[in-house]
């Protein structure tokens, strides 16, 4: 019933498949069932795995309990990480057309299905005892206590890390064992239901080598009973469906039999169409597992059925499943609303707001006023929000918060200067007579002034004006604008032309438009 034994050196061994890839990229997510997490180089934390995420070099992948991951290879390759496993994509290099691959398995078994690599091209597999390489092969691999190895197809050449002793399995081949190893000729070598069965196996320390060879036996027995069961026909049942979608995206598991090579097994939403879940065609009852991300940027969100269809030949064998998207779930409603400032009127006070990306999202909108909430609404649609400003010039902080929680925020420094009058008041008479000094210098035939004035406006703050203008004879002698003005009160000191009439005019121009004019007349002798 067995061919030979190998030491326990070989017992820690586990397997991963062939990846093709370009630069550090090993592939992409298929599918994944329950919680699946990565851990990328350098970081501490592990941070869940999406469908469609890229896997790349040094990422370090696990599963959970009745969790799965399938990666997609871009040479037609395909991983399962089987649950409560772990895997280190060690090494992964591409030049001209070949490929070197590397992968570390940590803890579990992996399920494989490998194609046959180009020439030059490499795949490897390491563990703690022992190094494997393959060509092109099918099945599992896995074990922590105890080592298990099964090929559907192929060959798997094994050496042992410890005692470099060389080790092969073939096509319909098992390998059990713990303080020794055993091969055996199974009808279900490489299927994932003996996978799962044997692992546990060879896991329980308390059984010996006849007793795992015994149970290996009886499993792959009742294995094949249900897998060859005779069937009139192709078909097709949904075992479970993830209803309320959030984390993971929509999750269908199922079975299916079909002896149709050409069959297909699909699940279509809306215009969505996922990839082939039918892997085997051997007229044998299967499971599939997939998970669909349902989110606002693929806008599968706004739909509540999938169908999930075999087609083999003519037959077409259909189930419809119905779910809802749960809006509040941030791995659902991934974007966040969009707020554009579009204008705004100083002297109405008025600015106009626009909040988009609420088709079919909700969120509430809120006003900050300088840090100080002022208003807030709940938003069903895209909107126009026409926001009454705060006279004078403030800091204004426009957020919207969706279901999900994300937030946008857009802030902007607004002034309002409704029209209001104002005046300019010149120290002194409107007119003064200056008299020439005697004893002048020969040559200076200027006298110096201060021409005092106050711009009195509403508050008291000068932020509301736009210009402070000073003329001597219609020539600027002082000019000021927006932030240069910091005071309402000046002294502007002005040269005046003797033997002859000096016209000082004050104007001031408010931010609202309004202009206020003073003037005021030296006469010199």
């Amino acid at each position: 019933m067995f061919k030979h034994s190998l030491c326990m050196a070989m017992l820690g061994f586990l397997l991963v498949p062939t990846l093709a890839f370009s630069d550090s990229t090993a592939g992409k997510v298929r599918s994944k069932l329950g919680d699946v997490n990565r851990q990328k180089e350098n970081q501490q934390t592990w941070k869940p795995l999406a469908v469609g995420a890229s896997i790349f070099m040094n990422d370090r992948v696990r599963t959970g309990t009745e969790s799965e991951v399938v990666f997609g290879l871009p040479d037609g390759s395909a991983v399962t990480i089987a649950e409560n496993a772990e895997m280190v994509i060690a090494d992964l290099f591409e030049k001209n057309g070949a490929f070197r691959t590397k992968l570390d398995i940590k803890k579990g078994h992996v399920n494989f299905d490998v194609k046959k690599l180009s020439e030059n091209s490499s795949f490897e597999f390491k563990t703690g005892t022992a190094t494997a390489a393959i060509r092109g092969t099918k099945g599992f691999i896995g074990g922590e206590k105890g080592f298990v190895g099964s090929l559907k197809e192929g060959k798997l050449e094994i050496t042992s890390t410890k005692s470099g002793r060389k080790f092969a399995i073939g096509a319909g081949e098992t390998a059990v064992g713990r303080d020794s190893l055993v091969v055996l000729k199974l009808s279900t070598s490489g299927s994932p239901s003996l996978a799962k069965a044997l692992t546990k196996v060879a896991e329980d320390t308390t059984l010996t080598i006849d007793q795992i060879v015994e149970a290996a036996k009886v499993a792959d027995s009742s294995i094949a009973a249900k897998e060859n069961a005779p069937l009139d026909e192709e078909s097709m049942k949904v075992s479970s469906v993830s209803s309320e979608v959030c984390s993971g995206g929509l999750k269908i598991e199922g079975s299916y039999r079909t002896a149709v090579s050409t069959a297909s097994l699909v699940v279509k939403i809306g215009s969505f169409v996922s990839e082939n879940l039918a892997t085997s065609t051997d007229g044998k009852t299967h499971t599939f597992s997939v998970s669909v991300p349902v989110t606002d940027e693929n806008k599968l969100w706004t739909l509540n059925s999938a169908d999930v269809v075999l087609t083999a030949g003519e037959k077409v064998v259909s189930e419809t499943v119905s779910y809802t998207a749960d809006k509040s779930c941030a791995e659902v409603n991934t974007l966040p609303a969009q707020i554009r400032f579009s204008n705004y009127d100083s002297l109405r006070c008025i600015a106009n707001v626009t909040v988009s990306g609420l088709e079919d999202d909700a969120a509430i909108f809120s006003v900050n006023v300088d840090g100080t909430p002022k208003t807030h609404e709940s938003l069903t649609r895209n909107a126009l929000k026409r926001v009454k400003l705060s006279e004078g010039v403030h800091e204004y902080t426009f957020s919207a918060v969706d279901m999900a929680k994300n937030k946008i925020e857009l802030v902007k420094k607004l002034g309002c200067f409704p029209p209001k009058k104002f005046n300019v008041q010149i120290l002194g008479q409107k007119r003064e007579t200056v008299t020439n000094p005697p004893g002048v210098p020969q040559g200076n035939d200027k006298i110096v002034k201060t021409v005092q004035f106050t711009v009195r406006v509403p508050g008291g703050d000068p932020s509301v004006l736009y210009k402070v203008v000073v003329k001597q004879n219609g020539r600027i002698v002082l000019q000021e604008t927006l932030t240069q003005i910091q005071a309402l009160d000046y002294q502007v000191p002005v040269e005046l032309v003797r033997k002859g009439i000096n016209k000082i005019e004050v104007e001031v121009t408010h931010k609202s438009g309004y202009i206020v004019k003073a003037q005021k007349v030296y006469e010199v002798f």
